[in-house]
């Protein structure tokens, strides 16, 4: 009976080594990625996030930086795509609200991304970035129609942006 147990066991041990090995190499990808976009080369951060997902299809934090470099490089579709991904890997929906607001205001869908930016929606540490995308849009919209009150959202997400850290200019 123990033999039978240990045998089991090792087969398990086994069959999970080469998804643990998956994994660890797709998380060296993710650090490649993220050490080329701290240098300024998102192109290179994208290949090495496209290895790190082939590698682990179901790496959710592979698969968020993916939508964030798809941000910065202006591809708001690639992003909703890396952003369903995430999804599909685990990530909580609320945890992704804020990209993929800025995801549909690259393509050019304002409303969309007003509706996915609501505040009590976005989860709590990515309020600041959802808060200066409506700003963003409050004014542009004002430049063309300037009432004071679309301003309200520029002036909050000011007050909110010192309380998110992670928010960079060339992020969002």
């Amino acid at each position: 009976m123990i033999l039978r147990a240990l045998l089991m066991a090792g087969c398990l041990l086994c069959s999970a080594a080469p998804a643990l090995a998956d994994r660890a190499e797709s998380m060296r990808d993710v650090a490649r990625a993220d050490a080329a976009f701290a240098q300024g080369q998102p192109r290179t951060a994208r290949v090495e996030l496209m290895n790190a997902t082939e590698a682990d299809p179901k790496n959710a934090i592979a698969w968020m930086y993916q939508a964030r470099i798809a941000l910065t490089l202006g591809d708001g579709a690639a992003a909703e795509e890396a952003l369903d991904r995430a999804i599909g890997a685990g990530y909580r929906v609320s945890r992704t609200l804020h990209f993929r607001a800025h995801a549909r205001l690259l393509e050019h869908r304002p409303a969309d991304a007003l509706a996915i930016a609501v505040a009590d929606q976005v989860a709590p540490e990515h309020r600041g970035y959802a808060a200066r995308l409506r700003g963003r849009h409050a004014l542009s919209w004002a430049t063309m129609h300037a009432p004071k009150t679309n301003l309200r959202s520029l002036a909050r997400s000011r007050q909110l942006i010192p309380l998110c850290g992670s928010i960079s200019h060339a992020s969002a």
